[in-house]
């Protein structure tokens, strides 16, 4: 996807109607850009109420982005896999209305600080690359989440067994922000749940390899992602003592 994208502007390639069972028909279409490069997958949903996506059609709309990923990589680019999935809510009859444009903003690098940082921290290079790889946008949405349970698993595991007590304790204080987002239970039970549908491969009779994760499980790690780093960042920063600790980085 480029840094601007406009429904008025692209081109439907072709489209096709997608019928889930016991659901009302659905249309995909591909989006291509006025030169004819690839600029999107549209899917258009019937009688969406209240702005709310219906999630009874959400497996079909994953098993349908997925086979297209395997048609699209066999046929066009090996690599080529979707940056950004997004609703848009327009009214009956109305046309696809969406316009995106993303903007990078570089700022130059502070060498003496990135040089410092380098020499006092290289015995903590395995932590920090765990860390540095979730932040990642580049990498898989579920991997990034991964690195950071890994780390996790490194500071609390012991033996292959957690030590929960010290974990519940040290994890406490992103208990709250959990709780506003609707996680009930203790820091770690959550990071794990999160983490089992991130690892475990997807093979029922319907469904067979390597998946990407559902629409839902997405949104939620997209929103547990960075209670996670937070909770990382601190118990590393307790580790790492007075010689180097890790801020947030600058916007």
């Amino acid at each position: 996807m480029r840094e601007i994208f406009s429904d008025a502007e692209s081109i439907v390639s072709w489209e096709v109607d997608i019928k889930p069972k016991d659901l009302t028909v659905i249309k995909m279409a591909f989006l291509l850009y006025q030169d004819n490069h690839p600029a999107a997958l549209r899917f258009t949903l019937p009688n969406s109420q209240d702005g709310i996506m219906p999630e009874k059609y959400l497996p079909i709309i994953q098993e349908s982005k997925e086979h297209f990923l395997s048609i699209y990589r066999l046929n066009y680019d090996p690599q080529g896999y979707f940056e950004l999935s997004m609703w848009n809510f327009v009214e009956v009859n109305s046309p696809p209305s969406m316009s995106i444009k993303t903007d990078l903003v570089l700022r130059p690098p502070n060498s003496g600080v990135i040089r410092d940082t380098f020499t006092s921290s290289f015995k903590y290079r395995h932590s920090l690359k765990l860390i540095a790889d979730a932040q990642d946008e580049r990498i898989p949405l579920q991997y990034r989440f991964l690195s950071l349970f890994l780390f996790l698993e490194e500071t609390f595991k012991t033996a292959g067994k957690w030590n929960y007590s010290d974990a519940h304790k040290r994890l406490d204080f992103v208990s709250e922000r959990l709780n506003r987002l609707g996680y009930t239970r203790k820091p770690l039970s959550t990071f794990i749940d999160i983490r089992d549908r991130c690892a475990h491969i997807k093979s029922d009779k319907d469904v067979r390899g390597i998946t990407q994760i559902s629409n839902k499980s997405a949104l939620q790690i997209i929103e547990v992602l960075p209670v996670l780093t937070d909770a990382c960042v601190a118990i590393f920063n307790e580790q790492s003592g007075e010689i180097f600790k890790l801020g947030k980085r600058q916007p």
